[in-house]
């Protein structure tokens, strides 16, 4: 599949209202002002882009992403009534911005594009790529695969729902270190819904996964990165998330994918060495009682 870029504001404008002006509609300058403010922004937050940085957002400009431009199209013109003929801000609004829009196609995706045993999958996916904190997470296809394991779902399959889920432009591939591949939510805006459907634990269960994942970037073989003893306490509750960050060592060594990166990470611990070391030290220096 080839990988379109921000188009320019220009381009993007053109792409919009030719097809509308085709049909007879017309779009009022203060829909245009907006939308395309917030089309911007959106690209700039997918760039990674921070306001400040004063260089980076100048080379990207008021550039937009295609298919934040093709929802907004879609869902715009679905929202006239059959005698209109223009498109206002008040179209816009009513669909509740980019934020609206967003959302409105995550729900419509889950409910009427997928199977029910694909939306099931793709929810699971979506939990984590969002962070306990709020804020959207880059995770590697091998971490995804590692959070799925307990569906049976194997690499091929992953790769599958990705790529749909791509086609609906709500997640981005992203290019990691070693040349490996990672995902993560297309906008900010689809974090709240997708928080709204985890629970306190499971919250809770992916912050010890971020602590643990934290420490063991941190750590090679000889060299740990130990973990405080809170972080201790929080990750003990969750022995499922020391297993899942490990992964299965059998199904790995049958995916030559996953088998190849085991080897690049074979001076890395695993997050149950990692634990066992952390709690070691603290009952050396504290006590037997420090950590039950």
């Amino acid at each position: 599949e080839l990988a379109v870029g921000p188009l320019p504001q220009v381009a993007a404008e053109r792409a919009l209202r030719e097809p509308l002006e085709e049909r007879g509609l017309r779009l009022d300058a203060d829909l245009m002002e907006t939308l395309f403010a917030d089309l911007g922004g959106a690209a700039r937050g997918l760039a990674g882009l921070r306001s400040g940085h004063t260089a980076l957002e100048g080379a990207l400009g008021g550039a937009v992403y295609p298919p934040h431009l093709q929802m907004v199209a879609s869902l715009l013109y679905e929202s006239l009534d059959a005698d209109e003929e223009r498109l206002t801000l008040a179209h816009y609004r009513a669909l509740g911005g980019l934020d609206g829009v967003l959302r409105e196609h995550l729900d419509r995706t889950l409910d009427k594009t997928l199977s029910a045993e694909q939306a099931k999958l793709a929810r699971d996916l979506f939990k984590e790529l969002v962070t306990s904190e709020g804020t959207r997470a880059t995770r590697s296809e091998k971490d995804l695969l590692a959070a799925v394991s307990h569906r049976g779902v194997g690499a091929q399959s992953l790769r599958e729902t990705l790529t749909l889920l791509q086609h609906q432009r709500l997640v981005v591939s992203v290019r990691l270190a070693e040349d490996r591949v990672g995902w993560e939510l297309v906008h900010d805006s689809l974090v709240p819904r997708i928080r709204a459907w985890m629970d306190r634990r499971e919250l809770d269960q992916r912050r010890a996964a971020e602590l643990l994942r934290l420490h063991l970037n941190r750590s090679l073989e000889g060299s740990p990165h130990l973990l405080t003893r809170r972080d201790v306490r929080e990750i003990v509750r969750f022995p499922e998330v020391v297993t899942q960050i490990d992964g299965d060592g059998n199904e790995g060594n049958r995916d030559p994918q996953r088998r190849d990166a085991q080897h690049r990470d074979a001076r890395r611990l695993s997050a149950r060495r990692l634990l066992a070391l952390s709690r070691r030290h603290y009952r050396l220096r504290y006590g037997s009682v420090a950590l039950s």
